[in-house]
This record gives C-alpha cells, sequence and structure tokens, in this order.
C-alpha cells in the first residue's frame, strides 16, 4: 500500500475508537451487529475479525483499491490468508494487521495505527479495552500493542 492509502486505513481505523457495545457484554451494538452481519455471522459474536474486515472493506470503497487478504470474523481464516500470501511478521509497522496466535490458533486481531512517544506499537482493536482482552467492550487504542501479551504469540500481517 502507499503511505496515502495507509493513511486512509489508518484513519478508518481511528474513527471508530470508543464504540462500545450495547449492552456492555452483550457483543452487540448498531455499528457492532452491521460488522458481524457484514461477515456472515450471527450478531452477538465475537467481533474483532469483524472489525477488522469493515475497516478492510471501508478502505476498499474509499480506496478503489481490491483489498489484498480475507474479510472474515474468524481469526484463524486471517491467519490461513495471511500464511498463503506469505506476509507474516514477527515486526509491525503503522498500517499491518496485528494478529495474536498461541499454539498456531490465532485468537485476537486489531491493527497498527501508530508509534507512541517512547516507541512502541499503538493499536487499535475491536472487541478489547484498554487492557488489551480479546473480549472486551469497546474498540480500543491501545498504547502498546505487547503490553501484557506474550510477546511470541504477536504476529504482523
Amino acid at each position: 500500500m502507499s503511505n496515502t492509502n495507509i493513511d486512509t486505513f489508518i484513519s478508518i481505523a481511528e474513527k471508530y475508537v470508543g464504540v462500545t457495545e450495547s449492552p456492555v457484554g452483550s457483543n452487540r451494538g448498531p455499528l457492532i451487529d452491521r460488522w458481524n452481519t457484514n461477515v456472515h455471522v450471527p450478531v452477538g459474536s465475537y467481533w474483532c475479525a469483524s472489525f477488522v474486515s469493515a475497516i478492510a472493506m471501508e478502505w476498499e470503497g474509499q480506496s478503489g483499491y481490491d483489498w489484498p487478504l480475507c474479510v472474515s470474523a474468524d481469526c484463524d481464516v486471517w491467519l490461513s490468508s495471511a500464511k498463503k500470501h506469505q506476509c507474516i511478521t514477527d515486526k509491525g509497522k503503522p498500517g499491518d494487521i496485528v494478529l495474536l496466535v498461541s499454539n498456531g490458533d490465532a485468537y485476537h486481531i486489531g491493527i497498527v495505527t501508530g508509534f507512541s512517544e517512547t516507541g512502541t506499537l499503538i493499536s487499535v482493536e475491536g472487541n478489547s479495552n484498554t487492557d488489551g482482552s480479546r473480549n472486551g467492550y469497546e474498540v480500543a487504542r491501545r498504547m502498546n500493542v505487547y503490553a501484557g501479551r506474550n510477546k511470541s504469540n504477536v504476529m504482523f500481517i
């Protein structure tokens, strides 16, 4: 992606920071329901991957380019697509997708949006919170993608 397309991708993700489940803990809300419906899973499903898919689809519509990977509500499908396209790395940068994987099981996903003042990677993650839960209650900005996580479980697409 060009820098302009990366900036667009990031700005789309960032505009949703603070979207919260309604009620909290339900995996529901007007946008969350739409994101899940768009990737053909029932409302009330976990939605971190549905959020990333929604950002990808919105970017595709704005940029005029085809999204090169999958859109899916399943983190394992994202991992499989990244393996197929040979685009997994352990070094992230803004515009990358962050994927948490343990023992071959992908269990959470978000978008790297920049660097903090201290140089750590910042992410925006759906179905999370500032503590980095994989089943939180909002679209959260995390100021350190590694905080509270086993670094060996953090991969980037």
